[in-house]
């Protein structure tokens, strides 16, 4: 197809406008014509001969051209306006003929409308890209973007003067290209201020309309899953890792799915899983120990579709805190303790380990109570089940374990303890009879005394002269 010294691809448009001073010729090089022929909307037309004001001539070679003659009043007539197919060498009837077609118009038209830079990276949200409307033909007009709600809109355009915010490609013609940069956030479809809600298929329509004439409309549809994909759950957790799966959608809905982990408002993983009915189980790993986490998951096709969330938290390596229930059974030498899982304990959660604290109290004769740091800490590690290697401990005792150890330990500790108080009563024994025996009463010490105030008392009532007061007989009274 060529048309004032341009050629052109199968499919273009051409303004009635621009073919009236030039020519469109279909050329069919180093061929011979043999019966070739112009179809249009209202049928043949005829070399040479005319349709709707549409002319047609024969050129050398394989050759037919359509014009308007400049010395017609009225342009293409309306039964004329549409998709014309040029065949060559021979008629449009021969399956082995060549087909070139050209869609030739009154006023405007729109060109093409497509949409450009889909995201390819589905991990990124919300997700951007353009669509474009290209109109070509009359300068003056009104164009507008959007589906039940314009996202782009301009009236009164006038190409002459640039009034419209549009790309020109091409000024002879007045191709001029209109773009909205939408933003889907997989609930609304915004374009600068203008927003609508959608899901599913974004079906949307560029229109260009010139006064008193029809309006052109074109259409097109953006792929995207309409619902969310169903049963998100947890297959598996530990302190860094969270295994979810899902069922998939039908494959003629999903090309793959997008898994998304926040916790509070930051993002922490997104993953890509391509595949439309496999890959529906994923481990999110390098996560951290006892933390909250609310996870995504979208099925994607040109766009992401709606999302299933769930919250999962990760195990902690130590959950503090006192457990519930708490009771025990004491005896001089052995105990029994029994209580409740707690019920912050996630019911999920694969093993447990408790701590047993107790103090050891001793007679007076021989200790106090024994500081917080000689507190005998005994680990016992259980399984939060009701089939664990070492029994269930929900609202059971620990059972015949704790109490074999708590007595072996209290045993060891009693023996200790007599021990310990026989040898130390002994001692105590030795050195007293020691010290008794050491001396005679002759090798008594003499030992130095504070003076007192000593009384003689006889018989006497009073003291008479003649009294021996150092008689081995007195008697003394301090």
């Amino acid at each position: 197809m060529r048309h004032n010294g341009n050629c052109y691809p199968n499919g273009s448009y051409f303004w009635d406008d621009s073919i009236r001073p030039t020519p469109l010729e279909c050329g069919l090089p180093g061929a011979t014509l043999n019966g070739g022929q112009w179809i249009g909307p209202n049928g043949v037309v005829l070399c040479p001969g005319s349709n709707s004001n549409l002319f047609c001539t024969i050129g050398s070679g394989a050759s037919l051209s359509v014009h308007i003659p400049t010395t017609n009043t009225d342009f293409l007539g309306a039964p004329g306006d549409g998709w014309y197919k040029c065949c060559l060498p021979t008629n449009c009837s021969d399956p082995n003929t060549n087909i070139i077609f050209a869609n030739i118009f009154r006023y405007a038209q729109i060109e093409s409308f497509n949409v450009a830079d889909l995201p390819s990276d589905m991990t990124v949200y919300p997700q951007k890209y353009k669509l474009n409307c290209t109109k070509i033909g009359h300068w003056r007009y009104s164009i507008s973007i959007g589906s039940s709600t314009a996202l782009a809109s301009y009236t009164y355009c006038d190409d002459r003067y640039s009034i419209c915010p549009g790309t020109v490609l091409d000024s002879n013609t007045n191709r001029i290209r209109y773009t909205a940069t939408i933003t889907w956030d997989g609930m609304t479809v915004s374009s600068g201020s203008v927003s609508q809600s959608t899901t599913g298929d974004q079906m949307y329509q560029c229109l260009v309309a010139v006064t008193d004439q029809p309006t052109r409309i074109r259409n097109m549809t953006i792929k995207a899953p309409a619902i969310a994909p169903s049963s998100l759950n947890v297959v598996n957790k530990t302190a860094t890792t969270i295994t979810v799966s899902w069922t998939a959608l039908d494959s003629y809905d999903a090309d793959g799915y997008v898994v998304n982990v926040t916790s509070d408002t930051d993002t922490v993983r997104t993953v890509q899983v391509e595949g439309s009915s496999n890959n529906t189980i994923i481990t999110l790993d390098e996560l951290s120990e006892g933390i909250s986490y609310n996870i995504t998951v979208r099925a994607y096709q040109q766009l992401l579709g709606p999302a299933s969330t769930i919250s999962v938290q990760t195990l902690s390596e130590y959950l503090s805190g006192p457990v519930g229930s708490v009771s025990s059974i004491m005896d001089t030498t052995w105990a029994v303790i029994s209580w409740s899982v707690p019920s912050y304990i996630p019911s999920d959660y694969p093993i447990i380990t408790y701590e047993i604290g107790y103090h050891i109290l001793f007679d007076r004769l021989c200790c106090s109570i024994v500081n917080d740091n000689d507190i005998d800490i005994q680990m016992l590690q259980l399984y939060n089940s009701t089939s664990g290697m070492l029994g269930a401990v929900d609202d059971t005792s620990i059972g015949l374990v704790a109490v074999v150890g708590l007595l072996l330990i209290s045993l060891v500790i009693s023996i200790i303890v007599h021990i310990y108080r026989l040898i130390k009563l002994k001692s105590y024994h030795a050195t007293t009879s020691k010290q008794t025996n050491k001396f005679d009463d002759d090798d008594i010490p003499m030992q130095a005394c504070e003076p007192y105030s000593i009384q003689n008392i006889t018989e006497a009532a009073d003291e008479e002269p003649g009294v021996n007061a150092y008689a081995d007989d007195a008697i003394y009274e301090t």
